[in-house]
């Protein structure tokens, strides 16, 4: 989904050790794409929240984040924080 040559300026906080992020446009529509191990401040306000608890990845279109069910979402909550399985 990340387009060749997008630059990566995700950057590490001390609630949020690594990730990911891009920014770019598709016909004109600003699209965000970021993914991030374990939020601490997530863990300590929201116990077992998917960001607090593991990797999560949120996808902004416009000014909405995408949801696992295929819906949009005006603001982030647990359920635009979408899990991410490493096949592990």
């Amino acid at each position: 989904m990340v387009p060749n040559g997008a630059t990566n300026v995700f950057r590490a906080s001390s609630t949020i050790a690594d990730g990911y992020k891009y920014n770019y446009e598709i016909n004109g529509t600003k699209v965000e794409i970021k993914w991030h191990s374990p939020d601490a401040n997530a863990a300590s306000r929201s116990p077992g929240s998917n960001s607090g608890s593991e990797w999560t990845a949120q996808i902004k279109i416009g000014n909405k984040l995408l949801g696992p069910d295929g819906k949009f979402y005006r603001n982030p909550s647990d359920i635009t924080h979408i899990p991410i399985d490493f096949g592990r």
